[in-house]
């Protein structure tokens, strides 16, 4: 399970990555993006993976399935507008 705050143009996660009931590893969950913007996912490090280079690198969003719930992230525009991508965008 994730943990995902933001207040005031300040936002936290945690890093576990877990198997099970078994931390397996850690990851960077909050990323700045080109425009400014923060982004935190939390779900399968994979599909976080995939989300941020798409949104850092650019190009064409990577595909998407019909639901997962092993993803969800937390958009925060430089503007403080915050808006989030829901579990229906699974990166595959």
């Amino acid at each position: 399970m994730t943990a995902i705050a933001y207040k005031n143009g300040y936002m936290a996660a945690d890093t576990a990555v877990w198997r099970g009931d078994v931390i397996a590893g850690h990851i960077q969950k909050i990323r700045r993006l080109l425009d400014g913007s923060l982004f935190a996912a939390e779900g399968n490090s994979d599909y976080i993976e995939s989300y941020c280079q798409w949104r850092i690198l650019g190009g064409e969003m990577p595909p998407i399935a019909e639901k997962d719930e092993d993803f969800f992230g937390l958009i925060v525009m430089p503007s403080g507008i915050v808006c989030w991508v829901p579990r229906s965008y699974r990166i595959i």
